[in-house]
């Protein structure tokens, strides 16, 4: 599986040298080696950090200088294999920048682009896992992980291939999600989904609260 993930991203690269125009694809070559030049410099900096918080603080810092190119990018529309794009749009994710971070996730996710070689599972598969987690960590945080989003992802990835336990995850943070605003009827629907998918996902007891919730409000009513 490796190994045709990677043979397909070698693939899309060499199609960069394929261009109509030679003039504006040797353009967009030099732009785009420009910018994995300043992506091998800031994983450098990055190597250096040792706590995960601030790793996501320094990304933070580092997304604005991408945002003209990439945004460079999905204006063109050609669907190229771009580690730089896949790269930023992990960084985005971890560094909270959600709407930025789903927003190059779904033109990923449209022209099938492969992640760098470094990662061992599909774009699909980062994208949900690495949003579940940010939801279920923040969870009880000041600034949680909106349920819009992980609609928006749910809905993304609704007909894709993923690992079931990952899409459990998914199904999990938004249950609670939904149930921390008072959807008890959603909260227990996704988290019977998630159980369905993943027997370990922990959610029985979760489950078990939120209809107990749910039958209080209905005597309540």
């Amino acid at each position: 599986m490796k190994n045709l993930a990677r043979a397909n991203r070698q693939r899309k690269l060499a199609a960069l040298e394929g261009a109509v125009n030679p003039a504006d694809q040797n353009k967009a070559m030099n732009n785009y080696e420009l910018m994995l030049k300043l992506l091998h410099e800031h994983k450098r900096r990055l190597k250096t950090v040792q706590s995960s918080e601030r790793k996501a603080e320094v990304k933070a810092q580092f997304i604005p200088e991408y945002r003209d190119y990439l945004a460079g990018v999905i204006h063109a529309g050609t669907g190229q294999q771009n580690d730089v794009l896949t790269t930023v749009m992990l960084w985005c994710i971890d560094a909270g920048e959600y709407n930025q971070g789903l927003d190059l996730a779904e033109y990923v996710l449209t022209h099938e682009i492969d992640m760098p070689d470094q990662y061992e599972r599909t774009a699909p598969t980062l994208v949900t896992e690495e949003v579940a987690n940010q939801a279920l960590k923040f969870i009880d945080s000041e600034t949680p992980v909106a349920i819009e989003h992980l609609e928006r992802v749910s809905n993304m990835v609704a007909e894709l291939d993923i690992y079931d336990q990952v899409r459990a995850k998914l199904m999990k943070a938004m249950g609670i999600t939904y149930g921390k605003g008072g959807d008890n009827e959603r909260a227990i629907a996704h988290l019977k989904k998630a159980l369905e998918l993943d027997e370990k996902s922990g959610v029985k007891k979760l489950i078990q609260e939120f209809e107990k919730a749910q039958k209080n409000s209905a005597a309540g009513e």
